[in-house]
């Protein structure tokens, strides 16, 4: 399953890349996207908030019953906060993901915004691609401490 999660880091050391895991209401994720940085203003250190993509860890998707590109109708009404997606943004829909390729139309219905969009599925990571992911990031916290003594 995949989800938009943000992410909030604060300090010049910090970091965040694609293959990493995070830790999310006791389940683990990993980023396959990272779709945003945004700056934070409110805070006495450099900090970002990072929007970004992730798949749950042992939970593969179904994206293979759906095209893999495609045309997708969302109406809005105007009298609601949302906005329209922007061409380039992540949309997600039971679990499976799709970028927003462009913007075909747009017309209205009474006070409704309807928008056509052209999409393209998100390929969830395959297990093995999980699995790599995870153990290069365990090889990577290992320090060796003292060495050459034999």
């Amino acid at each position: 399953m995949l989800t938009i999660l943000e992410i909030y880091k604060e300090g010049f050391n910090e970091k965040v890349t694609i293959g990493e895991s995070v830790e999310y209401q006791e389940n683990k994720y990993i980023v396959i996207r990272i779709l945003e940085i945004k700056k934070r203003y409110f805070s006495q250190s450099i900090s970002l908030a990072v929007r970004v993509l992730v798949q749950k860890v042992g939970e593969m998707s179904d994206y293979l019953k759906y095209k893999s590109q495609g045309i997708i109708t969302e109406r809005y009404n105007q009298s609601k906060d949302k906005v329209p997606i922007k061409a380039g943004e992540i949309s997600l829909y039971q679990g499976i993901a799709y970028e927003i390729i462009s913007i075909n139309s747009f017309r209205y219905e009474f006070v409704d915004l309807i928008v056509e969009y052209s999409v393209r599925v998100i390929v969830p990571w395959s297990q093995k691609e999980i699995n790599d992911a995870l153990t290069n990031e365990r090889k990577s916290t290992f320090k060796v401490l003292e060495g050459g003594k034999g």
